[in-house]
């Protein structure tokens, strides 16, 4: 298949991990961890796109009065975590905090059909490293920067 032909539908993730409104932060934090991710999309009780989360604004939530506490490397997921890796340091900062009240509602999205330029686009011109692919206001994918690097890398 051509690269110019090559659509959302044909790379993206479609086990897609989400996290509902409801979630707790440890929740979402311990989710991200277990599948090795650095954010998610968050879906309202009707399964419609309602937000995303990613590590970064877990990370901010959980100090935001103590920057010297970070991890070295925190951004990773492969980084030395120590105490932080059970979510359990973070757990008292987090409180009842739900997902729905730190997500990023405007999340940058794409359609099943299309092309991976404007998808590549769409990350660039919007500072994203992720896609979230929905059809009828359901998540039906994702797709990441490594994503649209390994299109270049096969073809």
């Amino acid at each position: 298949m051509a690269r110019n032909h090559i659509t959302a539908k044909d790379i993206m993730e479609r086990k897609v991990v989400t996290l509902a409104e409801s979630a707790s932060l440890t929740h979402a934090w311990m989710t991200l961890i277990e599948h090795r991710i650095s954010g998610a999309p968050v879906v309202s009780e009707s399964g419609e796109l309602a937000g995303v989360v990613s590590q970064a604004d877990l990370l901010r939530v959980a100090i935001e009065d103590e920057i010297e506490d970070l991890p070295a490397r925190s951004y990773y997921l492969d980084a030395p975590y120590h105490e932080f890796e059970d979510g359990g340091h973070f757990s008292e900062r987090f409180g009842n905090t739900t997902v729905e009240e730190i997500m990023t509602e405007s999340v940058i999205t794409a359609s099943p059909n299309d092309n991976i330029a404007s998808l590549a686009v769409a990350m660039r011109r919007n500072h994203v490293h992720r896609l979230v692919i929905v059809e009828r206001k359901k998540v039906v994918g994702i797709i990441s920067a490594l994503d649209l690097l390994g299109v270049l890398e096969d073809h």
